[in-house]
């Protein structure tokens, strides 16, 4: 059957036009299945990620499947909102990750772990997640489809940590849920984002304990920044003037409350609190402090092993760990240039997250709410922990990273 010219080029028009949606809607798809991954990844009580940690292809599975669904957006002619320049910074600071990495790795012939490509890689998913918040159709049933699971898996852990708490040890570990905690924590905020109910501030209590639960220092700091957020929101909330003054009673006496327990615990029971093994970090902070002096405006570009060896008396060979700071990290292998490609970005992003908090919880956008939440805790989480090279705790980090990034270029747009 023959058309005429224009039905031809209706038809192919359509057909480019299907082909670009369907392109999209795959690469949506594929951005859940890896969150679902990563979710999956993080309850393990082990922090093993059930064993996939020790084979590369299963650890950075929920990269991979970021990767591949980068590859469809670009397939989609709509092609979304262009990139603001915040990601471009960010862009550029994992160029200079990757290039150092691959220098260690072909002219150093170091070893994966003794490079920072796995580091590197880590952070590729924020591109695809902030293409998907970019397209609206996309956005919302990206928002539709996980903020059930994000809440589940922190009930989950916080259902672990407190049988640990009770004293039964399902799994030989000396801890559980340490560096996941943000995961429970931050979850809170979405629940904020609710509508009123019975259950709300029950569940927001129990997401928020989880942090003390850990009876770690990560846990308690991620509690004290989700509090903190909290009572930002709730101080920023229109209301009455009796209303208003309430509230403000309330969070006055809890927080002497809390100051006075705080105070009493660090003085009559100091023995519950963690140590945080000062002399380990002592010697590893100091190393990564002289090599930041050695080379303080562009380090070493990443050249070199995130890795230290540590002497051990009981034991024929060194330890060899990270330096348990990813900021002093990125800070001692990138210098000033590294660093502030890092954290501009973060800070511009953060404090746009933070000044339409009040606007987003009002707007129940729990990705917004939750997203501020997720990046303050994770760069708390980063100061003192080395999770940079765990991909499905950046995972989350980067669907925040995206979100914020996406609101401040859509806001930028409007202006």
């Amino acid at each position: 059957m023959t058309y005429p010219p224009l039905s031809k080029e209706v038809g192919r028009a359509a057909g480019s036009w299907l082909a670009s949606r369907l392109a999209a809607r795959f690469g949506t798809y594929l951005m859940i299945a890896g969150t679902l991954v990563a979710l999956i990844y993080i309850i393990d009580p082990t922090g093993d990620c059930w064993g996939t940690n020790s084979v590369a292809l299963l650890k950075y599975l929920p990269v991979e499947i970021a990767v591949i669904a980068q590859g469809f957006f670009w397939l989609d002619a709509r092609r979304g909102q262009g990139t603001g320049t915040n990601l471009l910074l960010l862009l550029a600071f994992m160029a200079m990750v990757l290039a150092g990495a691959l220098i260690s790795l072909l002219h150093d012939h170091a070893s994966l772990e003794d490079s920072f490509l796995g580091r590197g890689i880590a952070l590729l998913p924020v591109f695809p997640a902030y293409a998907v918040l970019s397209r609206n159709s996309e956005g919302r049933l990206f928002r539709r489809w996980l903020r059930l699971p994000l809440v589940a898996v922190g009930l989950l852990i916080t259902v672990g940590l407190a049988i640990w708490a009770a004293g039964i040890r399902f799994v030989h570990q000396p801890h559980i849920y340490h560096e996941e905690i943000f995961v429970a924590v931050c979850a809170a905020m979405i629940v904020y984002t609710w509508k009123r109910g019975t259950l709300r501030p029950l569940v927001m209590l129990l997401l928020v304990m989880s942090g003390l639960l850990s009876m770690k220092n990560t846990g308690i700091l991620a509690a004290a920044t989700v509090v903190v957020l909290l009572i930002f929101c709730v101080l920023r909330t229109g209301g009455s003037a009796p209303t208003l003054l309430l509230r403000r009673v309330l969070l006055a006496e809890l927080s002497v409350l809390t100051l006075a327990g705080a105070v009493y615990v660090v003085l009559y029971h100091r023995d519950l609190l963690p140590s945080g093994s000062p002399a380990v970090r002592a010697f590893t902070y100091s190393e990564r402090a002289l090599r930041f002096a050695d080379h303080p405006v562009g380090g070493t570009f990443f050249v070199g092993s995130p890795l230290l060896s540590l002497f051990r008396s009981d034991a024929p060979s060194n330890l060899y760990i990270p330096s348990h700071s990813d900021l002093l990290d990125i800070l001692a292998f990138g210098g000033v240039i590294g660093f502030a490609l890092f954290a501009i970005p973060l800070w511009r992003m953060t404090v746009g997250g933070l000044r339409r908090l009040r606007e987003s919880v009002r707007e129940q956008d729990w990705l917004a709410a939750y997203s501020v939440a997720v990046v303050s805790v994770f760069i708390t989480e980063m100061a003192f922990n080395p999770v940079w090279n765990q991909p499905a705790l950046v995972w989350i980090f980067c669907l925040a990273i995206a979100c914020l990034a996406r609101a401040v270029d859509a806001r930028a747009g409007a202006s």
